[in-house]
């Protein structure tokens, strides 16, 4: 009958696969977390930060993305969700398992000729310990449900591209960081060849040679690159197996599409040392989480059930600022990567000046989608599901642009006395440059990829704004 709550017992790919992947972004962004250079956190800390990653990320799963299963089917799931992600992981396990270079050149061991002796033991070993903890999760998550979550209703199949569409968005998000420290230390040509590294395979490529913060970046930005890959390659065959509308396919082939697009242009811009593709590549970075972020607000189930309302003068107009603020984001985007990959100092106060122009456009927008959701009584600044999830969603995105559009704001103006008090851009030092090259202005480099960070957040925000307006703020159909 049509409103029953059933309990689900069935054990499904698309379910295993999201769970997975969420758990393997986690743990690379834990990896990440302890490796950066000024933390490099020993194994003995490491290793215990990660895998208790692993355990609360899969807990937390089997608790809020698992609740309408049967206990059985939640720690079953957690395990092979364990397994999985462990299988993923190996993508970042293999700078453990080679040996470091014994000879006088120090490069890296071609193939898989350098592996330690048990490395293989070793990788076993690793997926079984990840089965155990996914496990262990689940159980956790099982214990930690509400009562009354194992009888929820269970989503056939649009919530989980919807959520694998979500994980790809934060998988991308690490990506982004280290891209912009990348450019904001110099270190674009750190690691000679590609998809090699230094004649390496790139997933073995020893971790005692990434001890130099250039090559860190650099070697770990592409290690995103290909969890990214291989994010939105499953996205996609799960949006074309499973997705709920056409719109929602063709958005999971043009994601994957896009991130094939950028993985080129960044081996491109390595082998031709060209700083045009650098600047390609840096753009399109920011335009391909925007169009992630947009297919995963597109897929969610909220998203599709939201009603249109009808429009007047002020809906129109709410609509035609965030159109407006969009274009004028990416204008933004492309006059800052002209400054920072070919130090053109016309673009940087171009980019300065126009600032103002976007920093206006957001607050207009912002306080007008406050406007349309107004908090009411018992339902706090932020928000509450009485409201309604178009009201409640206008709220939080309003919320959202004013109070990021204002950090970018700040964080410009001193990334831009940090520029002018500064010295001047120099070429990027080459393989063998890096190892003589001046040392990172950590300060300087922090402010400036904490400026772009912030700047793809705020374009995410605008992304969602512009999808929901249209969605929202137009004449229902039929």
């Amino acid at each position: 009958m049509p409103g029953t709550r059933t309990i689900d017992t069935a054990f499904r790919a698309d379910r295993i696969g999201t769970c997975a992947f969420a758990v393997a972004v986690a743990m690379w962004i834990a990896w990440l977390a302890t490796h950066l250079p000024f933390v490099n956190a020993p194994p003995a800390v490491a290793g215990p930060i990660v895998l208790g990653t692993q355990l609360v990320a899969a807990a937390w799963i089997a608790r809020r993305w698992l609740g309408g299963c049967a206990t059985l089917t939640v720690v079953v799931t957690s395990a092979a969700a364990g397994i999985v992600s462990s299988l993923i992981n190996l993508l970042i396990l293999g700078a453990f398992l080679v040996e470091a270079p014994s000879d006088a050149t120090g490069a890296p061991t071609p193939g898989v000729a350098g592996l330690k002796p048990g490395a293989l033991v070793t990788a076993m070993g690793f997926v079984a310990a990840g089965a155990l903890i996914g496990l262990l999760g689940g159980v956790m998550g099982s214990v930690m449900r509400r009562s009354d979550a194992t009888t929820q209703n269970v989503d056939p199949g649009v919530s989980w591209v919807a959520r694998l569409a979500l994980v790809a968005c934060v998988a991308i998000a690490p990506l982004l960081i280290l891209g912009g420290a990348v450019t904001s230390t110099a270190s674009g040509m750190a690691v000679r060849g590609w998809p090699d590294s230094y004649g390496a395979n790139m997933f073995l490529f020893p971790i005692s040679l990434m001890s130099n913060p250039r090559i860190f970046f650099e070697h770990a930005h592409r290690l995103f690159g290909s969890l990214v890959g291989l994010t939105t390659l499953v996205l996609m065959l799960l949006a074309l197996w499973r997705g709920p509308s056409r719109g929602v396919r063709l958005g999971a082939v043009s994601v994957f599409v896009l991130v094939c697009v950028q993985g080129v242009l960044g081996g491109a811009r390595v082998l031709e040392n060209s700083r045009g593709f650098a600047l390609l590549h840096g753009v399109l970075a920011q335009l391909t989480f925007a169009a992630a972020v947009a297919l995963a607000v597109h897929s969610a189930p909220g998203f599709r059930r939201a009603a249109p309302w009808e429009p007047d003068l002020k809906h129109r107009l709410t609509r035609v600022t965030a159109t407006g603020l969009l274009h004028a984001l990416v204008l933004q985007l492309v006059l800052g990567a002209a400054y920072r990959h070919f130090g053109a100092v016309h673009a940087l106060y171009t980019h300065a000046a126009f600032s103002f122009v976007v920093v206006t456009m957001a607050a207009v927008l912002g306080f007008a989608l406050l406007g349309w959701a107004p908090s009411g009584a018992g339902c706090g600044w932020w928000g509450s599901r009485g409201m309604g999830i178009e009201r409640l969603t206008m709220r939080r995105l309003g919320l959202g642009l004013l109070a990021s559009v204002l950090v970018q704001f700040l964080l410009g103006w001193i990334a831009f006395y940090a520029v002018l008090t500064g010295p001047a851009k120099g070429p990027v030092p080459l393989p063998e440059q890096i190892h003589t090259a001046a040392p990172i202005d950590v300060w300087r480099s922090s402010v400036a990829t904490l400026h772009h960070t912030n700047g793809a957040f705020v374009l995410a925000l605008a992304t969602a704004t512009y999808v929901w307006a249209r969605r929202i703020f137009q004449k229902p159909r039929g």
